[in-house]
This record gives structure tokens, sequence and C-alpha cells, in this order.
């Protein structure tokens, strides 16, 4: 197969598995769990690190929010009270942030299902794969922004040492690779734990490899972009612009990498159609038809008549006809119902 027909395929798959549409999906999850899950994560670490750099942590984090006006968040003051609370309320806190932050891999699981052909874990082990990934999240972020402060510090580093030539670009390099790497072993571990289904290495690293390039290429053009909302639209109008694009970014690179392993790697293919189209073929026809085929109601008529006639149980005779492609299909099914519904059954804190 020529490498047009490739990507054309490769590109079929994706836009079948309503790739955009879960992007936007995981990117409204992450605008709605990331709060809780950062201070979650801080609230863990003010338990063991020292209160000067959980001071410089929470002012970093003050500077990153625009000011409006109004009350700002101060999230030093946030932190002092979960230490000054009492042994059950901080647990109940801590616990409530985390679960509320876990809802984030349990909805890019859900995606995962529909990407890989799988179904979805049980609500309890999928909790705790979510927390699994939160921990590993709170051990990998901090490397990742000290790469990224290697990478823009460049100027400061040179004139520590002098400012011998070329050890600017050599700082810059090597910060950019820093970050590469952090990044490859998150996409990695990712593209391993979060889909219910057995993934190896050998099958995980393609998709890792390109989403750690692309988030890196991101993350160095995205400065131009946050300058031009932050002077186009103000503060408050600008910070929801930049978090709501940036998280979709990131959601379209992580599924980019899973559709290149499910692709590539595991050698999966799209559909006969979107899911829509799929779903209708089933309700209507009871099989899958061909990409590109359409079934007459005649075809249709025949499928219930001869239903009937053979005496058997509709349901039985459905299940001869699709076979093994519409049980996958059904999977998917139950995929998208639960990444809808996931919400609604999750309590939040």
């Amino acid at each position: 197969m020529s490498w047009v027909k490739r990507i054309s395929a490769f590109w079929a798959k994706f836009s079948q598995d309503w790739g955009m549409n879960l992007a936007g999906l995981l990117a409204y999850n992450f605008l709605t769990t990331i709060f809780p899950l950062l201070l979650g994560i801080l609230a863990l670490g003010a338990l063991i690190l020292p209160d000067s750099i959980i001071r410089q942590l929470a002012d970093s984090l003050n500077k990153a929010l625009p000011s409006s006006g109004g009350p700002s968040l101060d999230f030093y003051a946030i932190l002092s009270g979960f230490k000054r609370a009492s042994g059950v309320t901080f647990i109940i806190s801590l616990v409530g942030l985390i679960w509320t932050g876990s809802n984030l891999f349990g909805v890019m699981e859900n995606c995962f299902s529909i990407i890989f052909r799988t179904r979805t874990r049980s609500f309890i082990w999928q909790k705790l794969m979510s927390i699994g990934m939160i921990i590993i999240l709170a051990i990998l972020a901090p490397l990742a922004v000290s790469a990224s402060s290697i990478s823009g510090s460049v100027s400061a580093l040179a004139k520590l040492f002098g400012n011998i030539p070329g050890i600017g670009l050599l700082f810059g390099l090597g910060g950019y690779v820093a970050g590469v790497l952090i990044a490859f072993v998150l996409f990695l571990l990712i593209f391993l734990i979060v889909p219910n289904r057995r993934m190896t290495p050998g099958t995980a690293w393609p998709g890792a490899l390109v989403a750690a390039v692309l988030f890196e290429i991101v993350n160095l053009v995205f400065p131009l972009y946050v300058n031009g909302q932050h002077s186009q639209f103000g503060s408050f109008a600008g910070l929801l612009a930049i978090l709501v694009f940036w998280f979709w970014v990131l959601s379209l690179i992580i599924f980019l990498g899973a559709e290149l392993n499910s692709f590539a790697a595991l050698g999966q293919r799209a559909v006969a159609g979107n899911l829509p189209t799929v779903l209708h073929n089933l309700e209507v026809y009871g099989e899958v038809a061909e990409t590109g085929s359409a079934a007459s109601p005649s075809r249709a008529r025949g499928h219930s008549e001869s239903g009937r006639g053979t005496g058997a149980p509709a349901g039985e005779v459905t299940t001869r006809r699709v076979g093994v492609q519409a049980a996958a299909i059904l999977a998917l099914l139950g995929a998208v119902l639960a990444v809808l519904h996931r919400d609604e059954r999750t309590p939040l804190v």
C-alpha cells in the first residue's frame, strides 16, 4: 500500500471514530477536572514538601492567572487551609479532589475504547486506574516543568557560563530533547495503562513518540497564540480562550497518537461508516453494510422475513448474521454511552 493510501486509510479511521468530537469531549473534561486534580496533587505534596517550596509553587500558579479586578484565587491560602484542617476534614477534601480529578482518565479510557475497539473497565477498576495515573502525573509533571524552564532560560544560563559560543544553542536543544523524552515517557504510560486491552511497549511507542514531538512543537509556538489572545480579548476572556484551545490541542495530540497505535501497530481499520451510520445499519438491516454501499428497503424486509421464517428467535438470527464485527460495534455504542453519562454517575465534591 502506498503512503498516500495509508494516510487516507488512517484519516478515514480517525474521522469515523469521531476523533475531533472525542477531542472536544476530552478538552471539556480537562477544563472541569484540571483544577481539582492540581489542588489534590498540591495538597498531597503539602504534607511532604517544605513550606518554602509549596509557597513557591503556589506563587507561580497565582502569577499564571491574570488579574480580573475582583477577588483573586490564592493557591497558598487554599493549601494552608488544607494543612490547618483536622485529619478527617483533610482526608475527605483530598479524596474529593482526587476523585473529581480522576474523571479525566475515566473519560480518556472511554474514548480509547472507541479507538481501540474495546469494552470499558468496571467502575471500580477504572477509578483505580485513574488514581494510578494521577500518581504518575504527579511524578512526571515537575520534571516536565523543569525541562521547560531549561529551554525557556537559555540566555540566563548562557550568562552563567560566560557566554561561551554555542552554549545557548546547546542548552536550548538540551531542554527540548529533555522535554521530548519526559513527554514520551508520559504518553507511553498513557497508551500502555489507560486502554482496556493488553498493550506492549512495541505497540505503544510509535504513537507516544509522535505525540511527544507534537507536544513539544506546540509548546514552542503556543506563546505566540497566548500573546495574541491576551492583547485582543483581555484577561479573563483571553484566559478562557487559551485554556479551551490548549486542552483541545492536547486532546487532539493524545488521540492522534492513540489512532496511530491502533492503525499501525494493531492493524485496526475504519468500520463501514461513522458511528451513526454503523448504528443505523445495525438497527435497520441487522448488519454492517460495506463502505459506500446501501441496502435497499426490500433487503431490509428480506432480513425481517427470513428471521421470522426460520422459527428461531429474532435476536439469535441477528446475532448469526452480524457476527464478530457487530459485537465490536455494540461495544463502541457502550463506550459512547459511558462517555456521555459518566459525569452524571460520578458524585462531584
